[in-house]
């Protein structure tokens, strides 16, 4: 995978090379020569945080309760970085559009109203790996159960990959209800939406919050409460 930002850079050390061999004569030629050394140094540092960046292949997860803000933050990492912004909606849309054996079996519970086994769900999540290796992602949304991270990590361990991070988007409980219910108010939504954002910030804390201790080796937790430019700056600074 290449970075377009590092493929620029690339061109830049040619030109620079060829305009100090066509100056190599010129009267002011060692004021040319510092002037390109200078430009050639900085192109060459820049190139290489550029090729850290992309041959490096991290991998992130990235978790947050409901109203975090955590799928816009992916999606501003996944293009900064150039990794593939993973969800998995994408993933078993993807399956199933494609016709697999595993997406018509995931349709099929859909199709009745029940949740995605994680057996199924490990299974497509293993072929999307498989068939992005060597490129860096960010899982959003997944896993949101301590099953699903030990499965994860099993499919992890089998392609000889690993997580580099794991970003919590934090915001205090009061603020998401707050946040959510004026955003359902705001839409038309209806009146029992505080109850409902109530019991699913309640769901996630008692299914999706276990996982902060189990990838506690790898965990940035990010303050989620401010602009999404804010909550930017702050995941960059964390993993800069």
């Amino acid at each position: 995978v290449h970075s377009k930002g590092a493929i620029w850079r690339c061109q830049i050390l040619i030109l620079n090379i060829i305009y100090l061999m066509q100056n190599l004569k010129s009267k002011h030629y060692k004021k040319n020569i510092l002037v390109i050394h200078s430009n050639l140094a900085s192109s060459c540092k820049q190139f290489l945080i550029n090729q850290k960046q992309c041959n490096h292949n991290m991998n992130f997860l990235i978790m947050g309760p409901p109203g975090a803000g955590k799928g816009t933050q992916a999606k501003i990492l996944a293009e900064k970085y150039n990794f593939m912004h993973l969800s998995t909606g994408d993933m078993l849309r993807h399956e199933i559009d494609n016709k697999s054996d595993i997406g018509l079996e995931a349709k099929n519970y859909m199709n009745q109203g029940f949740l995605v086994p994680d057996d199924v769900l490990l299974s497509i999540m293993e072929n999307t790996l498989t068939s992005l290796k060597g490129i860096g992602i960010i899982l959003d949304g997944f896993p949101r159960t301590i099953p699903q991270a030990e499965g994860l990590e099993a499919i992890f361990q089998k392609l000889d990959l690993q997580i580099d991070y794991v970003i919590n988007v934090h915001v205090d409980e009061d603020i998401l209800i707050n946040r959510l219910t004026n955003r359902a108010k705001n839409s038309g939504r209806s009146d029992d939406a505080e109850e409902v954002i109530i019991n699913r910030q309640k769901v996630y804390s008692e299914l999706t919050e276990p996982l902060i201790q189990f990838y506690k080796d790898q965990l940035l937790t990010i303050n989620g409460d401010g602009t999404v430019e804010e909550v930017t700056q702050r995941i960059l600074e964390k993993i800069q």
